[in-house]
């Protein structure tokens, strides 16, 4: 199947909040490279920086946002961060563990020079299990890699795989109402077409 269109890939993500989720010192560069990636695509970036004041505990209101997203991005760098003292984890291991939990897509970044500090490495190692990951060197790479990884992902919503015995295809959309599938989809392979 061919690639969204700019629009389509836009209308998805007019659809989406995308949280933001590193340590906070030493990350603004990464962090705002992160918002703009996620804003070229059409989407709600859902960071510290733009929560506003609230009367949430910190940790409380950082869940709760995550709670509201559609998609979790997670940037590591060297620092794992400070540990909550109710769970034993950094925020941000705390942010992505929630996200886990809901189930919303995630992506994870991390600084490509391997030189992390503490848990940082166990964490990674632990996203990685189950997770897409990927290195950058800068910020400008990092932005690059998060529209890629924004746009892949409305892909797989705006024309998702389907499997029929041992015939894969993209569809443009599936429907299922709990009794039927419905699945509309334009195929041109031979072998496919043979296959449905």
């Amino acid at each position: 199947a061919a690639r969204p269109t700019e629009d389509a890939v836009r209308g998805w993500g007019s659809e989406q909040r995308v949280f933001v989720s590193s340590v906070m010192g030493g990350m603004s560069a990464e962090r705002e490279a992160a918002v703009r990636a996620i804003k070229a695509i059409g989407a709600q970036p859902v960071w510290f920086e733009g929560f506003g004041g609230r009367d949430d505990d910190a940790e409380i209101a950082y869940l709760s946002e995550v709670a509201t997203s559609t998609v979790y991005l997670g940037i590591l760098g060297r620092e794992y961060g400070r540990i909550q003292k109710s769970t034993r984890r950094s925020a941000t291991h705390d942010e992505y563990r929630e996200a886990e939990r809901l189930g919303l897509r995630i992506r994870a970044f991390a600084r490509a020079d391997g030189n992390l500090v503490g848990d940082q490495a166990t964490f990674l190692d632990e996203i990685r299990q189950f997770h897409v990951t990927a290195g950058y060197r800068d910020a400008d790479e990092l932005e690059d890699l998060i529209e890629d990884a924004l746009r892949w992902i409305a892909a797989e919503d705006l024309a998702p795989w389907c499997k029929l015995a041992d015939t894969a295809f993209r569809a443009r959309r599936v429907c299922d109402d709990g009794k039927t599938i419905v699945v509309d989809a334009v195929v041109h392979h031979p072998a496919v077409l043979a296959a449905l």
